[in-house]
């Protein structure tokens, strides 16, 4: 009885960690979702990835805010939904606020709110 309090103890302690590492981890990455699709910023805050995780023949996309650019919002797509998160770019300014969307054919695009990177 002794050890399976201890054992029980245990788990509850490993479930904790395993949620709050994950947490911390992403801290600094702030992840934009629409649908399975993501966007987020590196820790230094000059990348932005898109990762289309739908198999549904639309486009994700992440637009996203850099500081000192007349230009923003830029734009990266990612076109092959389902596949690994590789596109992405690098700037030489901070990115401050994206968000994660979706192209919808005939009518407006799907978009998470900006979020803070």
């Amino acid at each position: 009885m002794h050890v399976l309090r201890h054992a029980r103890l245990l788990v509850c302690v490993l479930m904790l960690a395993g949620a709050i590492v994950p947490a911390v981890a992403l801290a600094h990455q702030n992840a934009s979702y629409e649908g399975y699709d993501v966007s987020y910023t590196t820790t230094d805050h000059f990348v932005a990835t898109i990762c289309d995780g739908e198999l549904d023949g639309r486009t994700a996309y992440v637009n996203f805010h850099i500081t000192n650019s007349s230009t923003n919002p830029y734009r990266v797509n990612d076109y092959d939904g389902g596949s690994v998160c590789t596109s992405s770019q690098r700037f030489l300014a901070t990115i401050w606020q994206h968000h994660t969307c979706e192209s919808v054919q005939n009518a407006p695009d799907l978009c998470a709110p900006y979020i803070a990177s």
